[in-house]
C-alpha cells in the first residue's frame, strides 16, 4: 500500500490548520485582553515594562532557557533607558523645535 505525504516543504499539512487556529485564538485573547484593559481602565506600571520586554525577548529568542527573560528585562529597564539618555544628550542633542 502506498503511503499519503502528510509534509510540504517541512511543514506537516495534517497539523498546519490546527498550528493557525491556536495562533489566531492567542491572538484574538490578546487584542480581547487589551481592549477589556481600556474598558475597565487596568492600569498598572507592570504592562509597560512588560511591553517593553517583547522586542528584547525576540532578539534573544535563541537562548532557550528562563535566563532569556531575565536578560530581557534588564534590557528593557536598564539598559534602554541609558542608552536612550546617552543619545538624547549626544546625537539627539540638536533636535529641531517645530514651528
Amino acid at each position: 500500500m502506498a503511503q499519503h505525504k502528510t509534509t510540504f516543504g517541512g511543514v506537516d499539512i495534517l497539523r498546519f490548520p490546527a498550528a493557525v487556529m491556536v495562533m489566531f485564538c492567542h491572538y484574538l485573547a490578546a487584542v480581547a485582553l487589551m481592549a477589556l484593559s481600556l474598558r475597565l481602565d487596568l492600569s498598572w506600571p507592570g504592562w509597560r515594562r512588560i511591553g517593553l520586554m517583547t522586542y528584547p525577548l525576540y532578539l534573544i529568542q535563541d537562548v532557550v532557557d528562563a535566563a532569556m527573560i531575565a536578560v530581557s528585562w534588564l534590557i528593557a529597564t536598564e539598559a534602554e533607558p541609558r542608552i536612550r539618555l546617552l543619545l538624547d544628550h549626544t546625537l539627539f542633542r540638536y533636535r529641531l523645535n517645530p514651528a
